[in-house]
């Protein structure tokens, strides 16, 4: 597999804390990437097993950076989720994600079944 950063913080507005892992291209490649998130209220250390790790690597040889985190109150983010999709948080997100010294400012979402929209 491509590099693995394994919880990657992502503070929201409120200061509370995401837990992110990043799946990171061959750095031979690029130092900066675009970013696919996936967000989902599993644990996102689940998404790296023989089901999910495929699709991750398919994305990280097509030169993406992707970023599985965990909803707030989920896995190993802090706080307590009320809605699954907050606008806020969604944009929060994104933000952060675009100031992590591997994104190249661009950002999109995907998702297998549960996905911020």
């Amino acid at each position: 597999m491509s590099r693995l950063d394994r919880h990657v913080p992502l503070t929201m507005r409120d200061g509370m804390r995401l837990d992110t892992n990043a799946c990171l291209p061959d750095e031979s490649s690029s130092d900066t990437w675009p970013v696919i998130v996936a967000s989902n209220p599993y644990s996102k250390d689940a998404w790296f097993e023989p089901r999910t790790t495929p699709q991750l690597e398919r994305f990280t040889r097509a030169g993406y950076a992707v970023a599985v985190v965990d909803f707030r109150g989920t896995g190993a983010s802090g706080g307590i989720k009320s809605d699954v999709f907050e606008k806020i948080e969604q944009d929060d997100i994104i933000e952060q994600l675009t100031d992590q010294q591997w994104c190249n400012g661009r950002v999109a979402v995907w998702g297998l079944s549960y996905l911020v929209p």
